[in-house]
């Protein structure tokens, strides 16, 4: 009998490990990221995210999403998605970082999560270059695996020669390899299937979770979104979203 696992399995169980990992080391960045949101969330402030490529799946992890946090705002474009055929360039360069920020009012007292595997492109060093003048505090979800390896160093990099992990102000480690693929495949020349979505996935959610009960534990109430596919959420969800409509004008209710 054939006792050898599957890639499927294989796979499942890598990235279970690296969860198990995150939950055992980075505990306390987690909590630390808990308590920047929740002081701004307080104080009326708002929770940015920001990434490049294939990063824009968590940054629409987080935004109006039913368990989630209502004062969210996904700096998500069209041009900085993987299919718009232009993001690799982009995610190259510096020059759109301020434009998009001024439009999603990107402003003191707020938070930005910056999600990046690598870490180490312009345009993401550029927004928390950026995010940082406008005392803004960031939070990185990022690999230091591929950001400290060698072979990182290439023309991708921002002009200051920094990493995204050297200007946040909180660096959750996905512990995701260089490359972000993770299993090897007899007959396979490089690795298959990534880590950074799963992982990313997670810690970003974690995070909500943590604020909400950080919120609760101060007196106030969390702004939590309803799923609208359920009986009874829309007058819940309308008067939230009310409440930010000002700070978040692509935020709506359908």
């Amino acid at each position: 009998m054939n006792n050898v696992k599957s890639s499927i399995e294989r796979y499942i169980d890598t990235v279970s490990s690296l969860l198990q990992k995150i939950k055992k080391t980075e505990k306390k960045a987690i909590a630390e990221a808990v308590n920047l949101i929740a002081d701004s969330l307080i104080n009326n402030g708002v929770l940015h995210l920001f990434g490049t490529g294939h990063a824009q799946m968590l940054v629409e992890e987080a935004y109006s999403r039913a368990g989630g946090l209502v004062p969210v705002d996904a700096i998500t474009e069209r041009c900085l998605w993987p299919h718009s055929g232009l993001s690799t360039s982009l995610e190259r360069t510096m020059d759109p970082v301020k434009v998009f920020f001024d439009f999603h009012n990107v402003e003191k007292g707020n938070v930005m999560i910056i999600i990046s595997n690598s870490g180490i492109n312009a345009m993401i060093v550029e927004a928390a270059l950026e995010a940082r003048k406008r005392d803004v505090k960031v939070i990185a979800i990022t690999s230091l695996i591929h950001s400290k390896h060698p072979d990182a160093r290439h023309s991708g990099r921002h002009p200051s020669g920094k990493r995204l992990f050297e200007i946040a102000d909180v660096v959750i480690n996905n512990f995701v390899p260089e490359g972000d693929a993770v299993l090897e495949i007899d007959g396979v020349d490089t690795k298959v299937g990534t880590g950074s979505t799963i992982t990313g996935a997670t810690i970003i959610n974690a995070i909500v979770c943590g604020v909400a009960e950080e919120i609760i534990r101060r007196g106030a109430e969390p702004p939590i979104l309803m799923s609208n596919n359920m009986e009874g959420t829309e007058d819940h969800d309308r008067k939230l979203i009310a409440k930010y409509k000002d700070k978040l004008p692509l935020l709506y209710y359908s």
